[in-house]
């Protein structure tokens, strides 16, 4: 969908216009770009571009729906970053070196504004030797590994076993939750990575070493996460290697 670009061309923005005004089913269009976590996106270029046909629009609808969905992921983006700034901080008072990636770190780096990314946990990166040590500053700050309870409201911690098979493949630790009473957001989860060969057993101790020595601040307040370059990298492997194991 055009709606998804973050920077359109204009003759995709004339097209889209045009497209605004035919009778189309817009509820499966507002399906897909939910599907596909581009909402925020899509409103981001209502607000720059089509804001004047809210108006006149077939689907009375639409433009509102957009603006919900980014408000709603703009305040649990913002609470999503202020407890993992706090993570970050105590784990820097640790001597222990970590970077947020993926999700925070990509909407700070790539998006103008937080509401236009969608991240429902937080990766963060350490050594694999600060592995223990990193997982007594989450305890320390109420994070359980385990699994969220909706119904309770509470984090259902996880059985020791599952703690301890927990795939090597995946590359990160059983996650951590925490329980938040803030507006928006019912936990903060967090996934503490240790490498970044996803869905091997590979152990890549000295490129995450590299990763973290060329680690930058992004953003105000200041948000640690991976050097631009590296971030892209690091995500394409990512994703790859996930539409693989898929």
């Amino acid at each position: 969908l055009w709606w998804s670009i973050l920077r359109l061309r204009q003759a995709e923005l004339v097209r889209l216009r045009e497209l605004l005004y035919t009778r189309i089913d817009w509820t499966r269009v507002l399906g897909i770009l939910a599907t596909h976590r581009t909402m925020g996106v899509a409103w981001h270029n209502v607000r720059r571009h089509l804001i004047e046909e809210r108006g006149a629009l077939v689907p009375t609808y639409l433009f509102k729906s957009l603006e919900v969905a980014y408000k709603g992921q703009a305040a649990i983006a913002r609470e999503q970053i202020a407890f993992s700034l706090e993570l970050l901080d105590a784990l820097t008072e640790e001597g222990i070196a970590a970077v947020l990636v993926k999700g925070a770190g990509v909407a700070r780096m790539a998006y103008p504004d937080l509401g236009m990314r969608v991240f429902n946990d937080n990766d963060v990166l350490v050594e694999h030797c600060r592995i223990a040590d990193a997982g007594a500053v989450l305890r320390r700050l109420g994070y359980v590994q385990g699994s969220w309870d909706y119904a309770a409201g509470t984090v259902r911690p996880a059985r020791r076993s599952d703690i301890v098979k927990y795939p090597v493949s995946s590359h990160q630790t059983h996650p951590y939750l925490r329980p938040v009473n803030v507006p928006a957001l019912e936990c903060h989860r967090v996934d503490l990575h240790f490498s970044v060969d996803l869905t091997t057993n590979n152990r890549t101790d000295d490129a995450v070493r590299d990763l973290l020595d060329r680690r930058v601040t992004v953003g105000t307040p200041p948000l640690s996460t991976l050097d631009p370059t590296d971030m892209f990298v690091f995500c394409c492997v990512h994703f790859a290697k996930e539409a693989v194991q898929v």
